[in-house]
């Protein structure tokens, strides 16, 4: 192993500050849905939709064989005025986060359809995820 001498890149700049829509999900009961959803997802460039809510949230796949739709309880802590929002995540990213946190109830901030998702419990680790564009 070699040590490398460099300045690591600043996250802020990739990062916004400002989180407009903050929720609190059960992390297993969202892990079990976005497994069940991949099952079809793999037609889809592997995509599961999450649709945001004040009380709930929507996961669900769809291919040519049929679709999957589940449902997770969902706590909104701060942005209640901008729901519902919908947003494509590769399947296979999303569960690499559930499955690295761990804490029962996980934290998700939210900013619009196309900024990074920030994915947190309470340790200090953050992951940021992308969302898929949707058609």
């Amino acid at each position: 192993t070699q040590l490398i001498a460099q300045k690591f890149p600043d996250i802020s700049s990739i990062l916004k500050e400002k989180i407009e829509i903050n929720c609190l999900v059960e992390k297993n009961a969202l892990k079990d849905m976005v497994r069940k959803a991949s099952i079809l997802a793999k037609d889809a460039a592997n995509r599961v939709v999450l649709d945001f809510d004040k009380e709930k949230l929507l996961v669900s796949s769809a291919s040519s064989v049929g679709n999957v739709l589940g449902e997770v309880s969902v706590k909104v802590k701060w942005g209640n005025e901008k729901l519902p929002i919908k947003l494509g995540f590769n399947y296979a990213y999303l569960l690499s986060i559930l499955e690295r946190l761990e804490e029962e109830i996980i934290e998700i901030g939210l900013t619009d359809p196309e900024s990074q998702t920030i994915w947190k419990g309470d340790k200090i680790a953050k992951y940021v995820l992308m969302p898929m564009k949707l058609r």
